[in-house]
C-alpha cells in the first residue's frame, strides 16, 4: 500500500464521505486518474472482517427488532400520517443513512402505513413537514438534539442498542 493510500485511509476516519477523503490524502478532484483511485480506495475500505460482519449482522437484527417493537406497541392503531389505514412499519424520520444516534432512538419512528410509507420517501419535504406539524415543535427539537449526539458505530454500541430493543420486546410481551 502506498503512502497516500494510507492517508487516505486514516482521512476516511473523520471525513464524511470517500470524496472527501480522497481530498485530504491530497488526491486531486480534476485528476483523470481520480475516478480510478476512487474505486481503488473504496475496495480496499470496503474489506471487512470478521467483527465488522458481526457488527452489521447484529445492526440488522437489531433493526428487525426495532420494526417487530413499532408494530407491537401500535398494533390496531391507525397511521399517524393519514388515519386512514392500518400501522405497516416504523419510518425513520431522520433516516438511518444520515444519523445513528437516531436509528433506535423511538421517538424518530414514525409509525405509518405502506402507501404513506412510500409517499415518506417519494415526497421527503412535503411528508416531514407534515409530520412534524402533527406531532409538534417539541418533538422535533428533541429528534434534532438527538441527531446532535452523535455515535460512534462499535460492536458495543449495535450490542447496546440491541439488548435494549430485546428488553423492549420482553416488556410488551409481559404486558
Amino acid at each position: 500500500m502506498t503512502l497516500r493510500q494510507e492517508k487516505f485511509i486514516e482521512a476516511l476516519k473523520t471525513s464524511k464521505s470517500y470524496s472527501e477523503a480522497m481530498l485530504k490524502a491530497g488526491y486531486s478532484k480534476s485528476s483523470s486518474r481520480a475516478g480510478s483511485m476512487y474505486e481503488k480506495m473504496r475496495s480496499i475500505t470496503k474489506k471487512k472482517s470478521k467483527g465488522d460482519n458481526n457488527k452489521l449482522n447484529l445492526r440488522n437484527k437489531a433493526d428487525r427488532l426495532l420494526q417487530e417493537y413499532i408494530k407491537n406497541k401500535h398494533k390496531g392503531e391507525l397511521c399517524w400520517f393519514c388515519g386512514e389505514r392500518p400501522i405497516w412499519c416504523g419510518h425513520h424520520f431522520i433516516y438511518k443513512s444520515q444519523s445513528l444516534s437516531c436509528r433506535f432512538y423511538i421517538p424518530n419512528i414514525i409509525p405509518v402505513c405502506k402507501e404513506c410509507h412510500r409517499y415518506a420517501h417519494t415526497w421527503q419535504n412535503l411528508f416531514n413537514a407534515k409530520i412534524s406539524i402533527k406531532i409538534g415543535e417539541g418533538w422535533l427539537k428533541d429528534i434534532e438534539e438527538q441527531r446532535k449526539n452523535g455515535a460512534k458505530f462499535t460492536s458495543e454500541w449495535v450490542q447496546t442498542q440491541y439488548q435494549i430493543l430485546q428488553d423492549l420486546n420482553n416488556r410488551r410481551e409481559v404486558m
